[in-house]
């Protein structure tokens, strides 16, 4: 550490005086309090009074003029309260930058914090040491997947979030959830706005998504948007209309560039190829980023541990012809605007939090310090000592409640839904492997030989899947029998129990025998994602926070996730796109509550 007491001063860093790190998001200090700090900081301009601390010997990125000067960082509390300082200010802490680049905290514009399926605890080590300062996250699956209980677990898992080393702002789940637990949670701290809404469902005109965006608006609140591109233009003028202030559901540039003139500053997501897809055209066709914004949406823990977060996401833009500084800004200045906190957070200039990255040059976006709030987190790739904050989740880890002691190997066979006059071919429903609403489900004419259903269609083969709903509802169960495309399973089953926005079970498995046993294994536990063969488990991965997350470190993850996706390989799963199969299997069921053949 670079860390210098100024003379006959102890080494002491008074963090704790400035604003509290839920400004952002609670009721704001009261008139004495924020008197008393602008007095202050007055005293301390004045040269009457040290402040906390000093960042000296920095090139510091200035996000208004796109430009990189030498400088030093005068902090205060949480907060920036000068640049450049004259000497006759002190500091009761000075650190040596040693000429770094001094950049703002890289800002994650759209993350669902259950998608990771660790905790926000856990978290705190994937994400700070690479730089990420600050999330806007949603929360629907966990909510919905918590039923009654939605609000209740929102704040359980949310625990203690406001001292973690990165800062959190919650989003309202504008999908999966009813409308009651959404005006309740627009009423908790940590909440700034409505999350994204089921677009299907505000296109048909449900009077509830009206009312969602309405309590939001009524409140001066964000709209998280979820633009859907394959209805019809006028219909895509619904949601800007409606009050979405950004969206985030682009996968192609064209896309992105209609979001764009539709007024919405939109987030760039890696995933799905939505990073690759998407930059190159920004960058041939010249098109200012000022209104684009980077995110992960889903990420795997894997991912985070062996690649980073957003110091990736960065490099990865740049890598690609963004200029850097255009590149730093899509993940921190243009995302604070978006959510209109660029008063907070963004930028490197007075009154913002001193959230701050040194990194060794401007087209490097490795941090070897990373500041929350003036307080020093993270140092070379590591949280500093005692910054971790320890959480404990015991009270929301669940109960396995099976509910498929009824099921029998029969409702897993796959009867077509036609045969063809001459027996030749057979009508089958088919999953199709995409994210388009319009293409997931269809019905397709397979060809028949020797009696039995040959799995291939367009020069694909296919895989066998089941979906079982695990709790009846008077006395009825869903189940759907279908081929899926872009899997290959030859032997044993993959598959995963998953609880948002209702439980189901689904398994993809090379004989109806394999599916089964591979659907009864997954019912003992509250949520998994599991591997099988020979009717023994080969690998779980237990989600115990109400089916969507686990207690586990990130490390034990990563193991896990390492050998669900060994054991999927010598199964016979391959991926063109380089994604383990439980990952893209997460992907199709978090998407599920838009199509109506299984919620």
């Amino acid at each position: 550490m670079n860390f210098i007491p100024t003379p006959a001063v102890p080494l002491l860093l008074a963090m704790l005086l400035g604003a509290s790190s839920t400004w952002a998001v609670g009721k704001p200090p009261s008139i004495e309090a924020l008197k008393a700090e602008y007095k202050k900081t007055f005293d301390i301009i004045g040269g009457k009074a040290p402040a906390d601390l000093l960042i000296k010997n920095v090139q510091i990125l200035d996000v208004y003029t796109n430009s990189v000067e030498p400088g030093s960082l005068l902090i205060q509390g949480e907060k920036i309260i000068a640049v450049n300082p004259s000497q006759a200010i002190s500091a009761r802490k000075v650190f040596d930058g040693k000429g770094m680049i001094a950049i703002p905290g890289l800002i994650d514009a759209h993350f669902h914090v259950e998608s990771q399926w660790v905790t926000p605890a856990a978290m705190q080590k994937l994400l700070v040491p690479h730089g990420t300062t600050s999330i806007y996250a949603e929360i629907p699956d966990l909510v919905s997947a918590a039923k009654s209980q939605g609000v209740e677990a929102a704040k359980a898992v949310f625990l203690d979030y406001e001292k973690f080393p990165y800062r959190m702002f919650v989003l309202a789940p504008g999908k999966k959830v009813d409308l009651p637990a959404v005006r309740t949670l627009l009423d908790w701290e940590p909440v700034i706005g409505l999350g994204e809404l089921n677009h299907n469902l505000l296109l048909a005109g449900q009077d509830a998504e009206f009312e969602k965006l309405a309590i939001a608006a009524s409140r001066g609140m964000i709209v998280d948007g979820h633009v859907e591109f394959t209805k019809s233009a006028n219909q895509v003028n619904l949601f800007p209309a409606l009050g979405t202030t950004n969206n985030h559901n682009v996968i192609t540039y064209a896309e992105t560039v209609t979001s764009l003139r539709m007024g919405l500053p939109t987030v760039v997501r890696d995933m799905l190829g939505s990073l690759e897809a998407i930059i190159p055209g920004v960058v041939s066709h010249k098109l200012p980023t000022d209104n684009l914004l980077l995110g992960t949406d889903n990420i795997s823990v894997s991912t985070l541990v062996q690649n980073g977060h957003m110091d990736n996401i960065v490099q990865k833009v740049i890598g690609m012809g963004v200029s850097p500084i255009d590149a730093i800004k899509m993940a921190s200045y243009n995302v604070a605007r978006s959510f209109k906190m660029e008063d907070k957070l963004g930028s490197l200039t007075p009154g913002r939090y001193a959230d701050i990255l040194l990194i060794p040059r401007i087209d490097q976006i490795k941090p070897a310090y990373v500041f929350k709030g003036g307080e020093l987190v993270a140092e070379n790739g590591q949280l500093m000592p005692g910054k971790e904050i320890k959480v404990d989740y015991s009270a929301v880890i669940a109960t396995a409640r099976p509910g498929l002691d009824d099921l029998k190997k029969e409702d897993l066979v796959l009867r077509p839904l036609e045969l063809s006059a001459d027996g030749s071919k057979a009508k089958v429903m088919l999953w199709n492997q995409s994210f388009a609403d319009k293409e997931v489900f269809t019905e397709q004419w397979l060809d028949v030989k020797d009696g039995k259903v040959v799995p291939e269609f367009n020069g694909m083969n296919l895989a066998r899947i089941s979906v079982v709903e695990r709790y009846a509802k008077n006395g009825k169960r869903n189940i759907l029998n279908a081929y899926i495309t872009g899997y290959t399973i030859t032997k044993g089953a993959v598959g995963m129990n998953f609880s948002s926005p209702s439980q189901h079970i689904g398994v993809i498995g090379a004989t109806v025998d394999d599916i089964y046993s591979g659907i009864k294994a997954l019912d003992k536990y509250t949520g998994a994602f599991l591997t099988a063969e020979g009717g023994k488990i080969k690998t779980v991965l237990d989600l115990s926070i109400f089916g969507m997350m686990t207690n586990l470190q990130a490390e034990d993850i990563v193991q896990a996730q390492t050998a669900l996706a060994n054991d999927g390989v010598a199964q016979g799963y391959t991926s063109k796109v380089g994604m383990p199969w439980y990952r893209r299997m997460s992907y199709m069921f978090f998407s599920l509550d838009r199509h109506r053949k299984i919620h």
